[in-house]
């Protein structure tokens, strides 16, 4: 997994996202945009920040701004699997 690095965050609560590599996180979270773009998010306060999953592999979406990922999460309905499952943001 590369080592990622936002310039700055923006608080997000309450959310749950999915991880390029790492699963899902949920709960206080911090969200960043790296310098290429990638969508990041971490638990509030840590250090570590993971990337956030792309819908069918498609990573040319990017974001400018946290405040842009904010709104494209916060935004985003939520949607359920076919077993009635809530699947967490994904760009």
């Amino acid at each position: 997994m590369a080592d990622h690095h936002a310039n700055r965050a923006v608080q997000l609560s309450g959310e749950r996202v999915i991880l390029t590599d790492e699963g899902s996180i949920s709960g206080e979270l911090e969200v960043g945009v790296a310098d290429d773009g990638t969508a990041l998010v971490r638990y509030a306060g840590t250090e570590k920040w993971f990337a956030i999953s792309h819908r069918n592999k498609d990573t040319s979406t990017t974001v400018t701004n946290p405040e842009e990922l904010v709104t494209l999460i916060e935004g985003t309905e939520p949607t359920t699997d076919p077993a009635g499952n809530t699947q967490p943001f994904r760009l």
